[in-house]
């Protein structure tokens, strides 16, 4: 069963209030042009809770900066955000993580393996996955346990290697189809139960991977019961820069000498990141002592000095402050130092109340002079320049959490945290969720326990909430994505209440969708067929926004979202009797389904304000000719559903005019889609849709010269061409 398939089952029937129940089709309304101007559908939603659209005007430099992150469809500055450790992989820098399951391409594997110091461990581990085909891999992150995962399967033969994701339940593990010779790795495992069930569970998995000839290696924190482990080490920095220098075709005899001419000038805590950035300079040409150097200055030792030099503590609550504030305006940011300092207070009186001093006894700190981590940066303002607080390195916020969460106590971090829920509950904040986010790389669990748990589920109010969702949003832009995963599908639990739930629903819709569109289309599904109402808006209105997300980013591929909507309109669209479930059931699913398709295909994008649906057929048309038709059975099934026939035409004339803006070829592509279109119709629908496309094309016209008329005469003629089945 692929992942895109029946994975959300309908819920048995059973008694159900009438106000949870959706309004049932009228076999009436048999056709469009008897209809009149109606609501739109979507109208209650708008007044129900949605995702902000974030307004760039009140940061100016972010407005000029758009990239890298989108939240709920706006851009948001994401410059220098670097989270987790790259080092699991032992051959890149960091980068934002786009697609993070299904098929690794052959070259990038062979990339990670030809640069892989194989540590002690590596030959025992590569034969125990040989015989028993299931390897669960221990090990503290920066380790390089997922590179070694993929050295693993590779040693042992398999291919393709393929990742899943890991929030996948063990009786997924257990069911699923397994294809033989394959490899399969699922990164960062977490919250696994140790007990006896999960032992049993696990050896079911071991059995059908090994019943199957596939492999399946698990990289994770903490062990598990019932299948072989091993605990994982970390190659010395020698031979991992050895390794490094030689896989960019470096000789091995070069590499050898390089190494030893940094015979004991490596420190010691380099990550496995820095030591393959060192390798590609050196690669490069760079002269290695220079190199070594740029190691030597990384973040990390900047910051560590600076804390050595016992900075007051006024100081720093500055730079802590400052990590949960970053880019705001000086004036917000003192403020927000004081604040702090007062949450302080309360916990540690002794230390912190002579900060608490009035103003007048104490002179006012000077707004252009800070501690030598901070600057204070002029940017571009709507009127003017503005003065914003940054750190002088993007890289010195992860630094500076990771070196207070080694060096502060409790009482500092529970006045923190009362500090954070303040802010949070006065506004949602991006720059609050950027910090747990880059704090999680060293407390993850006070991140989770102490801030995502429980703003999640509403504890500070629909603040808190979109702070959570966005520190998920901001963990996927590196190696936390898995684990940033495992978290919103926690909040979707059945179990979990309704606020973390709509969390869930919405975390999903962003950039956790695009680093897993398959698990989050799945999610979604499973929230839209929930009987409550205000959870199966959300998702309606979640999966289209995703759909639209994916479309417009080029590194993902939208398929995932209709490839879940093709089969469940086979299964609940307008045929009746296919299934056993009771007709007002069927029914339910019925519009469920329609719903979900008609937001998907009018979702417009939000980079171009066309509708996504005619970008994502555009944009690969060549390489992937069987999206039209799968697009166009959606659009003729739901061109078949009466109740909702007037809003699909205007959906479809909507899409049919963006070709004009989105396509080299319109009146060929409008021609194609009519053709395909025409393909899925019944023939005795052509000429009712035609008439219908024809009378409401004329009804929002209004008289008015359409300049798009050709290309949506392309698609009507296309439709009556394509003869009848059986016809001469």
């Amino acid at each position: 069963m692929s992942d895109t398939e029946e994975r959300a089952e309908p819920a048995p029937a059973g008694p159900e209030s009438e106000t949870n129940e959706p309004r049932p089709a009228d076999d009436k309304r048999d056709d469009v042009a008897a209809e009149g101007n109606e609501k739109d559908p979507d109208e209650s939603l708008r007044a129900r809770r949605k995702v902000k659209r974030r307004a760039d005007d009140k940061r100016s430099e972010q407005a000029s900066h758009l990239a890298n992150i989108k939240f709920a469809g706006a851009y948001v500055d994401a410059r220098g955000s670097n989270f987790g450790n790259s080092g699991g992989n032992q051959g890149t820098a960091h980068q934002a993580v786009g697609k993070v399951t299904g098929k690794l391409l052959p070259q990038d594997v062979a990339k990670i393996v030809t640069r892989y110091a194989r540590p002690g461990c590596f030959g025992g581990a590569a034969a125990r996955l040989r015989s028993e085909h299931v390897l669960v891999i221990e090990g503290k992150p920066g380790t390089g346990r997922r590179a070694g995962a993929i050295a693993l399967l590779d040693e042992v033969g398999a291919a393709p290697l393929v990742l899943l994701a890991p929030n996948l339940s063990l009786r997924h593990l257990a069911e699923r189809d397994y294809d033989e010779g394959c490899g399969y790795l699922i990164v960062d495992r977490f919250g696994e139960r140790n007990d006896a069930v999960a032992e049993v569970s696990w050896s079911s998995v071991r059995d059908q991977v090994h019943e199957a000839g596939a492999y399946l290696v698990v990289t994770t924190g903490s062990g598990v019961r019932g299948v072989s482990r091993v605990e994982w080490a970390r190659p010395s920095a020698d031979e991992v820069l050895a390794a490094q220098l030689t896989g960019r075709d470096v000789s091995a005899e070069e590499a050898r000498r390089t190494v030893g001419e940094f015979a004991g000038d490596l420190p010691g805590e380099v990550s496995l990141a820095g030591l393959a950035r060192v390798a590609g300079q050196i690669a490069d040409g760079r002269d290695p002592a220079d190199a070594l150097a740029s190691l030597r200055d990384n973040a990390v030792h900047e910051v560590r000095a600076w804390f050595a030099e016992e900075p007051d503590d006024r100081q720093i609550l500055e730079v802590a402050a400052l990590c949960f504030t970053q880019r705001v305006d000086v004036r917000s940011f003192d403020n927000a130092v004081e604040r702090l300092v007062a949450s302080m207070t309360k916990r540690l009186p002794g230390k912190y109340k002579k900060m608490l001093a009035k103003p007048a006894d104490r002179p006012l700190a000077t707004r252009g002079r800070r501690v030598n981590l901070i600057d204070v940066k002029s940017v571009q303002a709507a009127v003017g320049t503005a003065s914003i607080v940054v750190f002088k390195d993007d890289e010195y916020c992860r630094c500076v959490l990771a070196e207070l969460w080694r060096t502060q106590d409790n009482a500092f971090w529970d006045g923190v945290s009362e500090w954070l829920d303040e802010m949070v509950f006065d506004a949602d904040s991006l720059p609050v969720a950027n910090g747990l986010a880059a704090l999680a790389c060293s407390a993850f669990e006070e991140v989770n326990e102490s801030y995502l748990q429980p703003w999640s589920r509403g504890a500070i109010g629909l603040n808190g909430q979109f702070t959570a969702i966005y520190t998920l949003w901001y963990m996927c832009l590196g190696e936390l994505a898995p684990v940033a995963l495992q978290i919103a599908a926690g909040w979707a639990a059945p179990e979990r209440g309704l606020d973390q739930r709509w969390s869930a629903v919405i975390a999903f819709s962003g950039n956790l969708g695009g680093a897993f569109p398959v698990e989050a289309v799945n999610q979604l599904w499973r929230h839209l067929v929930a009987r409550n109402p205000d959870l199966q808006a959300t998702a309606c209105r979640a999966m289209a926004q995703l759909f639209a997300d994916l479309t417009d980013d080029p590194e993902n591929d939208a398929k995932a979202v209709p490839a879940l909507l093709a089969p469940k309109m086979r299964k609940f669209g307008l045929k009746e009797g296919t299934s056993r479930m009771r007709a007002e059931e069927q029914l339910r699913f019925q519009e469920l389904v329609m719903s979900a398709t008609l937001g998907v295909l009018s979702v417009r994008s939000f980079e171009t304000g066309q509708p996504a649906v005619i970008r994502y057929l555009v944009r690969h048309r060549k390489e992937q000719p069987d999206r039209l038709d799968m697009i166009a059975r959606l659009w003729a099934a739901l061109l078949c559903f009466r109740p909702l026939r007037r809003e699909a035409i205007k959906a479809l004339r909507a899409s049919l005019r963006a070709l004009r803006d989105l396509s080299e070829t319109p009146r060929e592509d409008a021609r194609s889609i009519g053709e395909a279109l025409a393909n899925a119709l019944p023939w005795h629908e052509r000429d009712l849709f035609k008439r219908d496309f024809n009378h409401v094309n004329q009804q929002l016209n209004r008289g008015r010269r359409d300049l798009s008329a050709d290309v949506l005469l392309a698609c009507i003629d296309a439709v009556s061409r394509v003869l009848p089945e059986g016809a001469a």
